[in-house]
């Protein structure tokens, strides 16, 4: 949830408490800086339209993303302020951007021959329109990156968006400094070849190697199949109420479709998934935990118990209370045996 970085500050800063906004996509302000904590991107967006338009503040990406940094992409911050020039550094960044967000792609030109290159943005989940506060953020955000890897009056040579204009241009020229497009066929900063080939000051080739292979070795560590991804976030959304495939695409940030296309190439359907899930926890918590059955009805994402007696019957050929003192009974004949 790093891209709610200074979101609350924000907020407060424009007259009006963080924490109501947040509770409606089911945040607090206490799991922004909590790297476990997720956040559906299309929650992202709808929260960013809301506060703009509810705060009355229709720059409200702009005035974020200049209170934010490439710091918010924690060790790969590092590795960009330790490579060679800008364009190896937003390279980098590119390369693992799908490890912070499944939604967003960078695509960087390569400044060869001196010809200008693009740094840009595509949001690959459902299309929306109302997304120009999200699109705003993220290009300011790229503008101040820039900025910190080459110096601090770097501007781009001109600046395109896909969405038609929302401030008076006079706004946009003043944060970006260039001409500003609009209703184009993308969103991206146009970068001279000059400033993408600019060195980095004081780049440590030392930290860079041993921060990529922290990153690497973590990515390595954490690589699982897709069917994974989407088990461990049913296993987090069930005790919740909220194991859809509505929701888990949300999180995903992906449309149902390719959600059930991706987990079909594995052999896979969503709601075999959510079932294999449940049977698992329902065994586990059956035979290894004391506790009531209404609450281990409730962690299996059932809002009535006869739902679960049923399901119980249909994976292990008895109901919940047999399976409990089956457990029971075997575990007090291997104490007293």
């Amino acid at each position: 949830m790093s891209s709610l970085t200074a979101y609350p500050e924000l907020v407060r800063e424009l007259g009006a408490d963080p924490e109501p906004f947040l509770q409606r996509v089911h945040a607090s302000e206490a799991m922004i800086n909590d790297p476990k904590q997720m956040l559906p991107y299309v929650s992202l967006i709808d929260l960013m339209e809301c506060s703009a338009e509810e705060l009355d503040c229709p720059d409200f990406g702009l005035k974020l993303s200049n209170k934010q940094s490439v710091n918010i992409l924690g060790p790969l911050a590092i590795i960009a302020r330790n490579e060679v020039n800008a364009y190896s550094a937003v390279t980098k960044i590119g390369q693992y951007m799908g490890y912070y967000s499944p939604a967003i792609r960078l695509h960087i030109d390569n400044p060869a021959n001196g010809q200008s290159a693009e740094l840009g943005f595509n949001l690959e989940i459902a299309s929306r329109p109302d997304r120009r506060q999200i699109i705003e953020l993220s290009l300011g955000v790229a503008f101040q990156t820039m900025k910190m890897l080459t110096r601090p009056d770097f501007h781009p040579q001109r600046v395109v968006f896909s969405h038609p204009r929302g401030l008076p241009m006079r706004q946009y020229r003043n944060y970006f400094g260039c001409p500003v497009e609009f209703n184009a066929d993308r969103d991206a900063l146009v970068i001279s070849s000059e400033d993408m080939l600019h060195p980095i000051d004081g780049a440590d080739s030392g930290i860079r190697t041993m921060m990529e292979n922290f990153v690497s070795e973590a990515i390595n560590a954490n690589s699982l199949s897709f069917s994974d991804v989407v088990k461990d976030l049913i296993i987090k959304l069930l005790p919740v109420q909220r194991c859809t495939i509505s929701m888990v695409s949300k999180y995903l940030a992906v449309s149902e479709r390719t959600l059930q296309r991706r987990l079909k190439n594995e052999d896979m359907v969503f709601e075999n998934l959510v079932d294999d899930v449940r049977k698992d926890l329902a065994w586990d918590y059956l035979t290894g935990q004391k506790m009531r059955m209404s609450q281990l009805t409730a962690l299996l994402g059932y809002t009535e118990q006869s739902s679960f007696n049923r399901a119980c019957q249909r994976w292990f050929r008895r109901s919940p209370l047999k399976v409990r003192a089956e457990a029971t009974a075997d575990a007090d004949h291997k104490v007293t045996g």
